[in-house]
């Protein structure tokens, strides 16, 4: 059985370990709530075993391994969330194919994000026409009843003084009313979140496998287009127009580049830190104990990265294997 089974893998140029860890990353988000998480990291398998093991075995793997999840799915009655994953695998491919011809990270995370936006296009269409409602409608409704409830919830459990209490469901009732203005921000933050988790962690990964493999520089190197301040002042605008459509434009304009420039205030620290020969894992704790306002250091550090260039020396030894 050894035999064949050994012969079965070599005759299809198979990686019974790629394939293992594909099929685990893919299928647990399927079966388990508890892990619905693991969706997001589903094109993370497609980028390194793409480049890890090359465009054939790459390939084979990959497919074997995406064959077995849809099976598995589908026997277990959950095609549906199996396709919807299948959504996001593009920007494995699309990013894997952007390495191998060297192209920039910025360009291949921009990319990336062009495929997973017309991934979940193509989803959202296909809900619609099975449904007969709006996909985008039906998660609004969806997380306004959730807050609704933990909103009641929370009031109902806890004895705060009235006046507290009422100030509460002020503010909890002005969220509500603030997620539909801000719902198209939210969703491309989360596409960019997919990109670039997918990016980092399959550069450290292939860099731990062999550092020739990744074609990009390191994480501390990486850039954003000067041009993209434009995008900031003309937020800064729209959102100085109260009360129109393009107020809600420019706040979720803000979300967006705001995002990025978050990760190129990462990118930053990861120079800095690798210079100062300090651990990374100083600025996870960092961002942890301060919450939202480390999110902001960083935004604002990255977009003065524009003009002060805090990386401008000592660039060779900004590696932190990431």
């Amino acid at each position: 059985m050894a035999k064949l089974q050994d012969g079965f893998i070599s005759r299809h140029d198979l990686n019974p370990t790629g394939i293992t860890i594909a099929f685990a990353v893919w299928i647990l988000p399927i079966v388990s709530v508890e892990f619905v998480w693991l969706q997001f990291f589903a094109p993370l398998p497609v980028f390194y075993f793409l480049v890890e093991s090359g465009s054939g075995r790459g390939v084979n793997t990959l497919t074997g391994a995406l064959l077995l999840t849809g099976l598995t799915a589908t026997l277990l009655g959950a095609a549906t969330a199996f396709f919807f994953l299948a959504t996001m695998l593009p920007v494995g491919y699309v990013l894997a194919k952007s390495m191998a011809t060297k192209a920039e990270p910025v360009q291949a995370g921009f990319r990336a994000f062009v495929a997973l936006l017309l991934g979940w296009g193509t989803w959202s269409l296909l809900y619609s026409m099975a449904n007969h409602s709006s996909l985008y409608q039906d998660i609004l409704t969806s997380l306004d009843q959730g807050l609704l409830v933990a909103g009641e919830t929370i009031l109902n459990s806890s004895e705060l003084p009235n006046e507290h209490a009422l100030a509460f469901e002020a503010a909890f009732n002005k969220l509500r009313d603030m997620i539909p203005h801000i719902m198209p921000g939210l969703l491309l933050v989360t596409m960019i979140n997919v990109v670039f988790l997918t990016m980092v962690i399959g550069q450290w990964l292939l860099n731990r496998k062999n550092e020739a493999l990744s074609a990009w520089p390191p994480f501390g190197e990486w850039r954003l287009p000067e041009q993209l301040v434009a995008v900031i002042i003309v937020a800064g605008i729209f959102v100085m127009l109260p009360g129109t459509i393009l107020n809600d434009i420019g706040l979720n304009l803000i979300f967006l580049v705001g995002t990025l420039y978050f990760f190129q205030g990462l990118s930053v620290v990861n120079n800095l830190l690798a210079r100062w020969k300090a651990p990374f894992w100083i600025l996870i704790v960092s961002l942890v104990f301060f919450q939202v306002y480390g999110f902001i250091f960083l935004a604002v550090l990255g977009l003065a990265d524009v003009w002060v260039d805090f990386r401008k020396r000592g660039t060779d030894t900004n590696n932190i294997n990431l």
